[in-house]
């Protein structure tokens, strides 16, 4: 399985930084290089696995064609709310077809719970068109806030 490039000051280990992953259900925030020199982000499902983060995007979306240009990329999974904590990092994107249509689906099961949505289901007519999108983190660390906000 492979490492995560971890900072040394991240606030989760390497165990917390995958179990932190795998659960936190929030949208990731995937910022990449924009046409116009500023960067675009932009709030994307994801599912962690093996040391890659995974989405699935639309190939004709404004974000493919940036990632296409340029697979340099930012990201973000954080909650809005208490108590603060979360994951960023920097890294490399891949974008291909191949699996593309059953991590969709996957994200849907993993967000909305099934694929019975009137969302889900418009999602899925499209999977032919979704690209796989495959993080390949370059380093990756952490923060919680926990500790500071209990009072």
């Amino acid at each position: 399985m492979p490492t995560l490039p971890l900072k040394p000051d991240s606030a989760f280990s390497p165990v917390q930084m995958a179990e932190f992953l795998i659960s936190a259900k929030v949208p990731m925030r995937l910022a990449c290089n924009g046409s116009n020199g500023f960067p675009l982000v932009a709030s994307h499902w994801y599912q962690y696995q093996d040391g890659l983060l995974y989405l699935a995007i639309h190939s004709k979306s404004h974000v493919a064609a940036l990632l296409h240009k340029n697979p340099n990329c930012g990201f973000e999974i954080a909650a809005d709310t208490a108590p603060y904590r979360g994951v960023r990092g920097q890294g490399t994107v891949s974008l291909g077809r191949e699996g593309a249509g059953a991590q969709l689906e996957g994200l849907i099961l993993r967000y909305l719970g099934s694929t019975d949505s009137k969302l889900a289901r418009w999602l899925l007519s499209r999977a032919s068109e979704e690209y796989l999108v495959c993080i390949t983190p370059t380093w990756i660390t952490s923060w919680d806030y926990s500790e500071r906000m209990d009072s």
